[in-house]
């Protein structure tokens, strides 16, 4: 607890002084070691974000507030937690009190297990991939204990391996033994010890009725079952708990953590009728699915219980019929008490941070690298019937990453992370007989690897090509981002031979015997070949490259972004990390991104406007290649139309290769803008700016103006119908058009005629490409936005942006008439290149030329629709699930 009195002595001194964290520090008694660490938790403090948990919550049902009352003094289980994450594991201050707002926030919602006699809450938990969403639940199981709750059951997966890492993890943060041996928070006080009725054992850890006890349900101790998502285990569990008195099941709280909750908990079958009869029915397809009817039934044993949903993919679960009702199992799963979007964690390394957020502006950082054809076409069959005769090869791609696979591994140890696991993904197919023979191949050439390292290092060019490959692929990265781990490749050099002779190859699948157990190796270095068991909650520790070239006929999101097992926690490495996958993949995984930004920020949109689960359905944007879940799983959806108000639509993606569809584009522009008429001049430039445009002019502009024909958010024919029903609506009806060129010619970048009245030729603007994509990623910059704005009305979005907790970009879309739309035009130069002189400011190194011979392209026009709020409906299609809402 020292880190947390120097915090607040800091603190203190801030506040009294009214000086900056580092005088702060710098001026107090903090002895020198934790001077660094307490300037950390300022800092970190400084940039949290104003609200832990956004919550859609049915503020009507049966629900008294009671966390408030609870005297925190005689908590037990989450102190201790709470002082293992700070002093052992050396989490931020900041995170742990997010964790503790943000759990409150959960309980506070749940019901009180010891006054109340009867509940049912049913909630869903929202987060992202491998954010943490296990000490997000970990931490609530801790505080449900303090409070009464006396049974926890968690759901774990449907593996083996994620039942058993779970099962590590909570043993170490909550019982504190494993094996009868102490490890993490310690050996409980004999009044407060944990019963555990499954083990952290892979092979004979899970729930077994011999190990079970009734007199534990019957004492006043927390009981723990961590179980998988398994039917023989579950009907083993409900059996047993069962034959216990009816007085238990009545009186024993229960908390049902469901981890991956949309992994075989969404009903994939029918519901059985009311007046359903066994003896003459017997249409197995009525029966709810084999594992979301036993869930039900667990939930169906016990008076008091709270199921809480966790995942990072709930397209599913939002899609639940809300009112499906079974004759044996009883209510469906819907998430009818509470849908909570939990915070993204500091240090958390995301969609957004990989692949940009056109919401902010920002690209990506530049670790994807491109896998073409041919080489994935070396390492996956072209068809079924090609796989028991397929023999893989090592294609040039994957022998790359294998390369910087043992740089990266290197400079870890130089780093003095060498204590840590380290480890490489490689998913190319979800067959066994593939990743068998490709994991041949990968031994064999990294035994070559070490054999040249070991003996021909000084007169074979490997050496030579080892250092080319850090100098130029590595090196420049990691300046921009941490230049004290700048290292050169002399100082990695003898960690590569020690890298080299740690590294193993470990395959995960049902024919091997090859297990990822930290317990047993906590130093772990391995490539780790798989297939369905690295496709969803497995965690491996210290990821570094990832090589995912996994082809599907078709991908849903779920399954996509759960295969992206490089999300995660990087810090003091993200930089040296890199994914090799396809463009198509990379361009989906982007996709994604967005409608994972659009999910959050509507379940924040639905709290804002006091909406309830059962008011309002969480929609999720379709895509034209992929499936928003399982048509099983999303069997109770439908298909909706929804509103772009209050967006920013702005086209990224462009043939670039074809001159001829790119001018055309500049001649429709041209037509377009001679027909506004004369413009007057932004303030302070010589931009073109149009008032009070018809709307008819703008959706004729939208019925010729064309878009990528591989976009798949924003095209030409959905923003013109938008318009038009909004039109019929009274809305958008008046326009402001600017086009902005740059106030001063760049006599490399040129110029183009686009016949406005009155002016000269429009001055071209730089934009570069995302390297591995044929995207710009954004062609708006954040200043653009106030475009049409009085001075006041910029002021007020400053107010709105503080109240309702959005980006100050969503606030000047708030205040805006919803009558007037705007319409930008972004001339952009085919000279356009990366400027030389940033090459240490970091985005850029994920930016490239938009074309490598500028002759042979032409000039780009980009155009952004800025959309203001609205109460109508419009033209963009949304899954939903049965709850009728008006989106």
């Amino acid at each position: 607890m020292l880190l947390f009195s120097y915090v607040r002595i800091a603190k203190s001194i801030k506040d009294a002084l009214n000086c900056s964290n580092e005088e702060a520090v710098s001026s107090s008694s903090i002895p020198e070691e934790y001077k660094l660490r307490v300037l950390t938790e300022l800092q970190s403090e400084d940039v949290m974000d104003v609200r832990d948990v956004q919550m859609v919550e049915d503020r009507q049902r049966d629900h008294v507030e009671w966390l408030s009352r609870v005297d925190r003094a005689e908590w037990y289980y989450w102190p201790r937690l709470r002082n293992y994450l700070i002093d052992q594991k050396n989490w931020p201050l900041a995170t742990v009190r997010s964790i503790d707002r943000s759990t409150d926030r959960i309980l506070g919602a749940m019901e009180n297990p010891i006054e109340r006699d009867e509940f049912n809450t049913r909630a869903l938990g929202v987060g992202f991939v491998q954010s943490g969403k296990t000490a997000n639940y970990s931490s609530l199981i801790a505080k449900a204990a303090d409070t009464g709750y006396r049974l926890i059951i968690v759901l774990a997966g449907i593996h083996n391996s994620l039942r058993y890492q779970t099962q590590v993890r909570l043993d170490k943060e909550l019982v504190g033994l494993i094996s009868g041996q102490t490890v993490g928070v310690g050996y409980p006080r004999p009044d407060k010890l944990w019963h555990t009725f499954t083990k952290a054992d892979l092979i004979n850890g899970e729930f077994n009725p011999g190990n079970a006890s009734y007199t534990a349900l019957n004492g006043s101790n927390p009981v723990l079952v961590v179980i998988k998502k398994n039917g023989p285990v579950l009907r083993r569990l409900i059996e047993w708990l069962e034959g216990s008195q009816d007085s238990t099941k009545r009186n024993l709280p229960c908390l049902i953590i469901d981890d991956e909750a949309d992994q075989a908990s969404v009903n994939t079958g029918g519901n059985r009728p009311h007046d359903w009869d066994p003896e003459e029915q017997i249409d197995v397809d009525e029966n709810p699915s084999t594992i979301n009817e036993l869930i039900r039934q667990l939930l169906n044993l016990f008076s008091k219980k709270a199921y809480i949903a966790y995942t990072a993919t709930p397209f599913a679960n939002v899609l639940i019929d809300h009112e499906a009702q079974d004759a044996i199992a009883g209510r469906d799963l819907y998430p009818h008490s509470f849908i909570m979007a939990l915070p993204r964690p500091h240090g958390y390394y995301g969609a957004e941070e990989i692949f940009g957020s056109l919401e902010n502006n920002t690209d990506g950082i530049n670790i994807i690298r491109n896998v073409p054809r041919r080489d994935v076409s070396q390492l996956v069959p072209a068809s079924r019937r090609e796989v028991e005769t397929f023999q893989p090869n090592l294609a040039e791609t994957l022998k790359q990453a294998i390369i910087d696979f043992i740089l990266t591994g290197a400079a870890r140890l130089k780093r003095g992370q060498g204590d840590q696991p380290t480890s490489m993904l490689i998913h190319t197919s979800y067959r066994t007989q593939i990743q068998e023979r490709l994991a041949e191949l990968v031994r064999a050439y990294l035994d070559n690897m070490r054999d040249e390292w070991r003996y021909n290092r000084d007169e074979n060019p490997f050496a030579q090509e080892l250092s080319g490959r850090w100098d130029s692929e590595f090196r420049p990265l990691t300046r921009s981002i941490n230049i004290d781990y700048d290292f050169s490749f002399d100082e990695i050099f003898d960690e590569i031979s020690t890298f080299l002779e740690q590294v193993t190859v470990k395959e995960l699948h049902g024919n091997s015997n090859d297990e990822v157990n930290y317990e047993v190796e906590p130093s772990l270095k391995a490539i780790v070949i798989g297939g369905n068991r690295l496709s969803r909650g497995l965690t491996l520790e210290g990821l570094l490259i990832s090589y995912f070239v996994r082809n599907s006929q078709q991908y849903s999101f779920d399954t996509l972004m759960q295969m992206g097992r490089w999300f995660g926690f990087r810090e003091g490495y993200f930089d040296l990390t890199r994914i090799y996958t396809t463009r198509q993949l990379a361009r989906w995984f982007r996709d994604l991104s967005i409608i994972e930004a659009d999910l959050h920020r509507d379940i924040s949109r639905y709290e804002n406007e006091g909406l309830t689960p059962l008011q309002v359905g969480v929609r999720i944007r379709q895509h034209p290649a992929m499936l928003v879940t399982s048509r099983l799983k999303s069997r109770s959806s439908q298909v909706v139309n929804a509103s772009f108000k209050n967006k920013l639509v702005q086209t990224i993606t462009f043939p670039f290769a074809d001159s001829e569809w790119l001018f055309e584009n500049i001649e429709i522009t041209r037509g377009f803008l001679s027909s506004l008429g004369t413009p007057h001049v932004m303030d302070n430039s010589n931009k073109p700016l149009w008032s009070n445009v018809d709307s008819s002019s703008i959706i004729e502009f939208l019925e010729n103006y064309k878009t990528d024909p591989k976009a798949t958010i924003v095209r030409a024919d959905m923003l013109k119908e938008y318009i038009i029903r909004q039109n019929e609506c009274g809305e958008l009806t008046n326009w402001t058009v600017g086009v902005l060129g740059r106030n001063t010619l760049d006599p490399e970048m040129d110029r183009v005629d686009l016949n406005i009245s009155g002016m000269d030729a429009i001055n071209l603007i730089k934009r570069s490409k995302l390297i591995g994509f044929d995207s710009l990623g954004a062609i708006v910059s954040n200043q653009d936005h106030e475009i049409g704005l009085t001075q006041d009305e910029i002021a007020q979005a400053d107010i709105i942006k503080r109240e309702l907790n959005v980006t100050k970009n969503e606030a000047l879309r708030h205040i805006r008439s919803n009558q007037e739309g705007v319409l930008l035009i972004y001339p952009i130069s085919k000279y356009s290149l990366v400027d030389e002189h940033d090459d240490l400011k970091g985005s850029n190194l994920n930016r490239e030329a938009i074309f490598s011979n500028a002759e042979e392209g032409e000039h780009i026009i980009g155009v952004a629709l800025i959309f203001p709020n609205s109460t109508t409906a419009a033209t963009v299609e949304y899954v939903v699930g049965t709850v009728g809402a008006e989106i």
